[in-house]
């Protein structure tokens, strides 16, 4: 059996490298995006062959609720986990993120691996 493929978008360098190391300890193979439209180009190059897409819900450039819409057109919501360290969904994608997982920063290692397993199928 392969390597479930997770794709690791958020602006912070020094995040995207513990996701890594976390989700590539519990066996997944990552892969990583800087920021919204580089995930986009990435699951569009892959096809949508990604089986989970962890997604930062506050950074610069391309929105998260832009982002998210992008990535449906590849991935159904249920693979898509958002994360975030502030509680309220920016005020336009309240109605727009029904579906995906929500993942409150900070969690643990294994709160983290379970929910991208769940993500993934």
């Amino acid at each position: 059996m392969s390597a479930k493929r997770v794709l690791v978008v958020d602006d912070e360098e020094a995040v995207r490298l513990v996701l890594k190391t976390v989700l590539a300890s519990a066996g997944f193979h990552v892969v990583e995006a800087a920021g919204g439209e580089e995930a986009v180009r990435q699951v569009r190059n892959a096809d949508g062959q990604f089986d989970a897409v962890l997604l930062d819900q506050h950074m610069p450039g391309l929105s998260s609720t832009e982002t998210l819409r992008l990535l449906r057109q590849h991935l159904p919501p249920s693979k898509i986990v958002l994360l975030s360290g502030m509680p309220i969904l920016e005020p336009e994608a309240t109605g727009s993120m029904a579906g995906e997982r929500f993942l409150p920063k900070p969690f643990a290692n294994e709160e983290l691996v379970r929910v991208v397993r769940e993500a993934a199928g």
